[in-house]
């Protein structure tokens, strides 16, 4: 045990409540531009919606254990709550861009996970294979949530006037 950080994976307990709240939100933000996007896209966005719905369900489930172990995490949730109701009444388009910024963020918080086996070095089995798991699908999606910002009035010649709109 010398050596070993137990608090890393207490980091991860804590930082999975942010999820499925946000995660409603990012579904929400890529789809309010899906329609009139190009077929490949409009199916990359109906599997992006489909793998955040899966990664709500799993979290949903994993935060009850965390909750279970004895974690109080209700000023987490009050905070996910209090940053999400800041973007109640903006533009769609502010909403897409902080879900392009979380989604890449977050593809490279998956990447280093899964590069470095310390990170989850002291994870239970089911809380690791639930963190690799989501982790790959992070790095898989995260395009889609970039993709339709390029799309955008002013993003180049694949721009188009019309989109905006759904602003």
């Amino acid at each position: 045990m010398a050596g070993r950080r137990p608090g890393r994976h207490r980091v991860l307990q804590r930082a999975v409540g942010h999820l499925p709240k946000g995660e409603a939100f990012f579904i929400e933000s890529v789809k309010a531009f899906r329609e009139g996007t190009p077929e490949r896209l409009a199916n990359e966005i109906r599997a992006f919606v489909k793998q955040e719905i899966n990664h709500t369900r799993e979290h949903v489930a994993f935060n009850r254990r965390v909750v279970d172990a004895g974690y109080d995490v209700r000023a987490l949730e009050d905070h996910v709550d209090q940053a999400l109701a800041l973007t109640k009444d903006k533009p769609k388009i502010a909403n897409l861009a902080s879900t392009m910024a979380l989604e890449h963020f977050t593809a490279i918080i998956a990447q280093q996970l899964l590069a470095n086996p310390r990170h989850l070095e002291n994870a239970d089995a089911e809380s690791r294979d639930l963190w690799r798991w989501h982790a790959m699908e992070e790095i898989e999606h995260k395009g889609v949530a970039l993709t339709p910002g390029t799309l955008l009035p002013g993003a180049g010649a694949a721009g188009s006037a019309g989109r905006s709109s759904r602003w």
